[in-house]
């Protein structure tokens, strides 16, 4: 994410944070969220110990309440507005993290020492205004402890029609070059929109294991919410063939 994009993203969640922050009441009483709390929930419970966790890209705090056995979470958001609303989140009163620090901060520039965390996990990201990269996926290899795991969700574009995958499949890997004024071609966007990101099973397959992940679990996923419907690549990978246990992602 460039600089230009980051500040759209600031700028928009400067005047929708409030509101974000109230839809997440909503969305907590939906099917999709109740999933991606217990998928969360049995993977901070599956390490045997007190973990720590990073929430990339938290925004308000969403998926606080779902994280078993944390000692420390790390919620990282580039909105400082996002974050004070984070402060309260969703369903606090079951939240059972001994420990939360949220920091501001763009994921694409950010920095933290290695083997900072057991889990990461990011929802919601990487899709509009946020792409998925090697080199991104390469730093969470990096910041993880050697059996952490990776989760996240990625737009799918399996059901775009073909010409759209064409031209989605060459604006990712433009992506990985900071060349703003090429990719701009292929997207065809108004100069104040936000580039939107889709990838395939195959694409992500090939990122995790360019950047040293052990694909897991890759896998489609309708997610009916209560403010709208999608389809996205849900995705578990572990930094050690070690952590290719049986996947516990397609809980129901």
């Amino acid at each position: 994410m460039d600089h230009e994009i980051e500040n759209r993203i600031k700028t928009a969640y400067r005047e929708t944070a409030s509101v974000y922050r109230k839809n997440d009441e909503l969305d907590a009483t939906g099917k999709d969220h109740q999933r991606l709390c217990e998928i969360l929930g049995m993977l901070s419970g599956s390490f045997g110990r007190p973990i720590t966790v990073l929430d990339a890209g938290c925004g308000a705090g969403r998926y606080f309440h779902c994280l078993k056995n944390t000692r420390r979470l790390v919620g990282l958001d580039v909105s400082s507005e996002m974050l004070q609303e984070a402060r309260h989140p969703v369903k606090e009163e079951e939240v059972s993290v001994a420990e939360i620090e949220l920091v501001g901060g763009n994921v694409h520039t950010q920095s933290f020492p290695e083997k900072s965390f057991d889990l990461i996990y990011s929802i919601g990201v990487f899709g509009n205004g946020c792409g998925l990269s090697m080199e991104l996926l390469s730093k969470f290899h990096q910041w993880l402890t050697p059996d952490g795991r990776v989760f996240f969700d990625a737009f799918d574009s399996s059901e775009l029609p073909r010409v759209f995958r064409i031209r989605k499949r060459i604006s990712n890997y433009l992506h990985q070059f900071p060349i703003l004024n090429i990719r701009n071609r292929f997207r065809k966007e108004r100069p104040e929109s936000l580039p939107f990101y889709y990838y395939s099973k195959a694409e992500i397959v090939r990122l995790l294991e360019a950047s040293g992940f052990f694909p897991v679990a890759v896998y489609p996923q309708e997610c009916p919410m209560p403010l709208g419907e999608g389809r996205k690549l849900q995705c578990l990978a572990s930094k050690s063939d070690q952590g290719k246990s049986p996947c516990c992602c397609r809980a129901a």
